[in-house]
């Protein structure tokens, strides 16, 4: 899918940094939106944030569909 995924925290003592891997591959520092690789279907996104002095949250996840499909259109005549 050509749609950007964006992750975004909030903290009161500032967010340091945000990880996120896709699909239990290798973490990577997330520096801005981003497009989930490989087939249509489920994607497993995780994801966590530190903040200003080191703490870090617990992992948070999400299953997300990548659908590169088109849409399709069928005429429809009514009384035919």
């Amino acid at each position: 899918s050509h749609t950007p995924i964006e992750l975004k925290s909030d903290d009161a003592s500032g967010v340091a940094n945000i990880f996120y891997r896709i699909d239990g591959g290798d973490w990577r520092h997330y520096t801005g939106p981003f497009t989930i690789p490989g087939p249509e279907g489920p994607h497993k996104v995780e994801y966590y944030a530190i903040d200003a002095y080191g703490n870090r949250e617990e992992v948070q996840s999400a299953v997300l569909w990548k659908d590169d499909s088109p849409p399709v259109t069928q005429p429809s005549v009514p009384g035919s």
